[in-house]
């Protein structure tokens, strides 16, 4: 496990390994938006803050870290259905890597973390480029950065007919090897909060304001 005092620690030491190592290997993205929203009792991904959708904010998060492709995971026009219905996370995963380059590597959000930013995608980024390992941040599974999407599409199809939790996103970064970092600003916290309920979606507005 890897700690960061803070979320500032940007990996200054890594930063131009990572950079040699992106002359090599490109970065695709993935935002997870296909999920039932059964908590939420309404589509998560259209909820809308300061006059943007949860997803547009998502796709124009990712549009400023200049990654190979963005691409949707979910059910309407434009968007990558799932091959295998309800099984969750990892089924998108595993329906998004038909428009992966195997040689790629791969960012994956959810829909559903409002406070995302830059900052903190690209330190995932960084860091497992540097590494050449895939990553997340501690207690956090997701978002997610998968160095090697071909290992990655074995370990999706040993789990995707799994039931239950041996079918997770947990179990998925078990079965590549994804380290885990841990950083102990509360600032980083904030930045990977989720929004499940209409409760947490009430209290995010209210947090804007």
């Amino acid at each position: 496990m890897v700690v960061y005092p803070e979320i500032h620690s940007n990996l200054h030491s890594n930063v131009q390994s990572a950079k040699l190592d992106s002359l090599k290997k490109t970065v695709a993205s993935l935002i997870l938006a296909g999920g039932l929203s059964s908590r939420m009792g309404s589509d998560k991904a259209s909820l809308v803050v300061d006059g943007v959708s949860l997803l547009k904010k998502n796709q124009d998060l990712l549009a400023q870290l200049n990654l190979e492709t963005v691409l949707v995971s979910g059910a309407k026009a434009g968007q990558i259905s799932d091959k295998i219905k309800q099984a969750g996370p990892v089924g998108g995963i595993f329906s998004a890597l038909d428009f992966v380059k195997p040689e790629s590597a791969l960012l994956v959000l959810p829909v559903d973390m409002p406070n995302l930013n830059t900052q903190v995608l690209q330190q995932l980024i960084d860091y497992g480029m540097a590494n050449q390992t895939s990553c997340y941040f501690d207690h956090y599974f997701l978002p997610a950065f998968f160095y090697d999407v071909s290992r990655l599409q074995q370990a999706s199809n040993q789990l995707i007919t799994q039931p239950g939790k041996a079918c997770s996103i947990r179990a998925l970064l078990n079965k590549v090897n994804a380290r885990a970092i841990f950083i102990e600003a509360p600032s980083l916290e904030k930045c990977l909060i989720n929004v499940n309920t209409p409760q947490q979606w009430q209290t995010y507005i209210k947090q804007q304001t």
